[in-house]
């Protein structure tokens, strides 16, 4: 069988602004780095023609249309907030300098889950109510990066032609932690979600799979998706018992009425190693996408999953190593689908442009 064709598809549009509130989450630079890595690369196609912004009305397919307002509209509010800024929410960036002089709009509280919270009209009741974490901020450029994110995935699925079709999205922000109406864990909007529903409603597909291969719990996509039958989820991840979300991904949630079995959470323990572990459980996964009889493949790469990810808890952690990603990418591509490559998560920005690689070069040998 010939090798399978890759096409890159990324914007250089976006600001160079870190929201670094901790010392790992660096988007803008794995970006960055990733790009530069791939562009060097002969035989990957480079596409950058997608434009300085996407449509805010193509997150509206997965996400509730207040969390896009806000998102949309949060930075200018809060900088408009003036001397009336509440500090119990601002977070101040761990570099010295700031990008700018107003800080991180972070939430001082975060809203119960119990059905009789209102994100209210001022700007801090509305990241109270949105946000579920004080590590995932609004920042200056927010709303113009998660419109070439948007952008982004949309020039993908235009792009993808075939059974031998394999579209890398490189977005800036991971997305798989944000559901319908919130966001959390340095996710925003859930662009996997979004590229599963446009290649639905854009290509004519019925049946889309989702294989999220990131550490961490795919929960925002598994809960957008969960009573779903059109869309089958697979997350393979360290179990949350042990790890973030701690609150979802369990091997227990399978889907709801009108889709059993549309979830399909495989947890594994700390130090899992490919031969070991990992690939037993993508397997299962493939196989279980392929009995839904997909018709596409979405895969959601996070690679938090290498050995030497900086992103884990104390005890926890994969074992994954850089050839595994080649391996994992050929038991993907054994599904033989079109195929998009959602960026997620991977803190190890030295060694990530070289796990992609391997990844895609992987599906391409399938």
């Amino acid at each position: 069988m010939a090798s399978r064709h890759v096409e890159i598809v990324c914007s250089l549009h976006d600001r160079y602004e870190v929201p670094n509130v901790d010392p790992f989450n660096r988007p803008q630079e794995r970006k960055r780095a990733i790009y530069e890595h791939l562009a060097s690369l002969p035989d990957f196609k480079m596409n950058t023609s997608c434009s300085e912004s996407g449509d805010w009305s193509v997150a509206a397919t997965v996400h509730d249309q207040g969390l896009i307002d806000f998102l949309r509209t949060a930075w200018s509010d809060w900088v408009a907030s003036g001397d009336a800024r509440d500090p119990g929410f601002f977070l101040r960036p761990v570099s010295a300098a700031a990008p700018h002089d107003v800080p991180y709009l972070v939430p001082f509280q975060i809203a119960h889950r119990d059905g009789l919270q209102l994100p209210g009209k001022t700007v801090c009741g509305r990241i109270s109510y949105y946000a579920c974490d004080r590590v995932t901020p609004i920042y200056g450029s927010i709303a113009d990066t998660l419109l070439i994110d948007l952008g982004i995935i949309e020039e993908s699925v235009k792009a993808l032609h075939g059974a031998n079709s394999i579209v890398y999205a490189l977005t800036t922000h991971p997305g798989h932690h944000s559901s319908s109406g919130n966001y959390a864990g340095y996710c925003y909007i859930n662009n996997a979600a979004v590229c599963a529903r446009l290649l639905q409603q854009r290509k004519n597909l019925r049946k889309i799979a989702v294989i999220d291969v990131d550490y961490h719990a795919g929960n925002g996509t598994t809960s957008i998706f969960y009573d779903d039958p059109t869309v089958f989820v697979a997350s393979i991840h360290i179990h949350p018992d042990l790890d973030y979300p701690y609150t979802s991904g369990f091997p227990e949630q399978t889907g709801g009425p009108n889709a059993p079995n549309g979830v399909l959470n495989i947890c594994l323990q700390p130090k899992a190693t490919w031969a070991q572990h990992y690939h037993s459980a993508l397997e299962q996964a493939v196989n279980a996408a392929k009995a839904f009889g997909a018709e596409a493949l979405v895969v959601s790469l996070g690679l938090d999953t290498y050995k030497e990810d900086p992103v884990i808890s104390p005890a926890a952690g994969f074992l994954i190593d850089v050839p595994d990603y080649r391996e994992m990418g050929r038991t993907l591509g054994a599904l033989a689908l079109p195929t998009v490559v959602v960026q997620e998560g991977g803190y190890n920005i030295e060694t990530v442009p070289r796990l992609v690689e391997q990844l895609l070069r992987g599906l391409q040998e399938a």
